[in-house]
């Protein structure tokens, strides 16, 4: 009888971890998405491209692990930042991505259900246009394939 109590503790345990492994994230660690675009004109914001146009920074939003943690965006007079860890509360916008969602074949990368064709990758960098737009997106870290 002993055995048998042992035995289906065992398996028990052993299907705990299988399901608590297989619903942890699958993302690990830090990752970020930059999104900016081309302009001629100087913003709160800019990195200097070509001198003449500029890399005006839309907004950065970070992840730990899969789930949003931090944004920053550009406003008129600089840098707004909203902090999830320490005040919790997501902006309806934010709710959509509060977790990451993203993954990457040979050639694309696929975010938020949209496909991006990847135009350059540098270590943990990776650059994609968005379509039809002079709008990009720089994903750091890594992306699960």
């Amino acid at each position: 009888m002993y055995q048998k109590h042992r035995q289906l503790r065992l398996l028990i345990l052993f299907f705990l971890i299988i399901t608590f492994n297989s619903c942890s994230s699958k993302y690990q660690g830090t990752f970020e998405v930059i999104k900016y675009h081309l302009s001629e004109n100087k913003w709160p914001c800019i990195v200097k491209f070509e001198d003449k146009n500029y890399f005006v920074i839309d907004y950065i939003r970070k992840y730990y692990d899969g789930k949003l943690i931090a944004y920053q965006g550009c406003a008129s007079e600089g840098i707004y930042t909203d902090d999830f860890e320490k005040n919790g509360k997501y902006s309806k916008e934010d709710e959509e991505v509060k977790q990451l969602l993203i993954s990457k074949t040979r050639n694309q990368i696929t975010f938020f259900n949209k496909i991006y064709n990847i135009q350059r990758v540098n270590k943990d960098s990776i650059y994609v246009k968005l379509i039809d737009k002079d709008e990009y997106y720089i994903f750091i870290g890594n992306i699960p394939e």
